[in-house]
């Protein structure tokens, strides 16, 4: 009643809440496919929340991705170190984000009606546990 009784007061206009627990930090991850003209579907990896928005630190493979580019992929993002854990931070764990880009690739490919994907943030743990899409987008060929 608290919440709602102070809501009412700003808004006067309050039908309902959609309450949910809090999501644990992790290192926020921008990720994403679509079709270019030239290279066919690609994959898109970046820093993700903000970051995509205020320091544009993305890299692009073709959606063929495997385990291992993934891996070279994140070592090719110029704040790497936010991914490694830098001031005290946890790092991501750099494996299970690899198999992620690599299944999201196999998405791409496998699913040619995708016209494109975004996920930002993909909250990341240390441990690959307890990581969610925060945020998705999809648009599929009409």
């Amino acid at each position: 009643n608290e919440i709602t009784d102070s809501a009412y007061e700003v808004t006067r206009d309050i039908e309902g809440m959609f309450i949910q627990e809090m999501i644990p930090g992790g290192t926020e991850i921008a990720m994403g496919i679509f079709n270019d003209a030239n290279y066919g579907k690609m994959l898109m990896l970046g820093l993700g929340g903000i970051f995509v928005e205020v320091i544009k630190d993305v890299v692009f493979w073709p959606a063929t991705i495997n385990t291992e580019e993934a891996l070279y992929l994140i070592e090719q993002l110029k704040f790497k170190k936010i991914v490694e854990g830098i001031r005290g931070n946890i790092p991501v764990h750099k494996p299970w984000l690899a198999e992620v880009i690599s299944k999201l690739g196999a998405l791409a490919i496998h699913f040619d009606e995708i016209e494109e994907m975004d996920i930002n943030p993909l909250s990341v743990n240390h441990d690959g546990q307890d990581s969610f899409i925060l945020d998705g987008r999809i648009r599929i060929k009409s």
